[in-house]
């Protein structure tokens, strides 16, 4: 399960191979926004409660594996060579 917080590597898209931690959760549309992942550049408006200018924000990801720790890694190492 995908909790805040947890290591995640994309799948597919331009930001492919990347990896990244979840910021935030879209439960209801399946999705997940990752820090630093799909990346753009809004124009904002100047408003009278708000500056304008070119705004980076963070657009929700979907395709993604949860990155498992190095520890973790190492065990399932061992256990397949045990195994053989």
């Amino acid at each position: 399960m995908i909790k805040k917080g947890t290591q995640v590597e994309i799948l597919c898209g331009k930001d492919k191979g990347k990896k990244g931690e979840v910021i935030e959760i879209l439960r209801n549309k399946n999705r997940a926004k990752v820090k630093g992942i799909n990346i753009i550049k809004k124009h904002e408006k100047t408003t009278k409660e708000k500056k304008g200018g070119i705004i980076s924000t963070c657009l929700p990801f979907f395709n993604m594996i949860i990155k498992p720790p190095a520890l973790v890694k190492l065990f399932l190492f061992v256990l397949l060579f045990s195994i053989l």
